[in-house]
């Protein structure tokens, strides 16, 4: 039974190892200047800057893809604020009422 446990965590060790290797360095270092811009206008905790992290790391993995056409980058675009909104919650009318920091983030 404890081989079968030692097992189990090496294979989910070896999975999350495995996962976290998958980020594009460009994308990585885009993903942090985003939230380095936020965090100029926003005080952020550091669950908060993780959030916007991986939003924003989805967003340059998303613009990845070749074939989007402008509609689907636009409504990419909606979708990366109505997540940045949830996550942020009462602190994103901060952001909100500044629309060229918002074109920044979102675009």
């Amino acid at each position: 039974m404890k081989k079968i446990i030692a097992v189990l965590t090496l294979i989910f060790a070896f999975t999350i190892n495995a996962n976290a290797q998958d980020v594009n360095p460009a994308h990585a270092v885009s993903a942090k200047k985003d939230v380095a811009l936020l965090t100029e206008k926003i005080a952020l905790t550091p669950a908060e800057e993780e959030k916007a992290y991986k939003t924003f790391l989805a967003k340059y993995k998303a613009l990845e893809d070749a074939t989007m056409t402008q509609a689907s980058k636009e409504e990419l675009y909606l979708k990366i604020e109505n997540k940045l909104k949830s996550n942020l919650k009462e602190k994103a009318r901060y952001f909100m009422k500044d629309p060229e920091l918002l074109q920044k983030l979102t675009h």
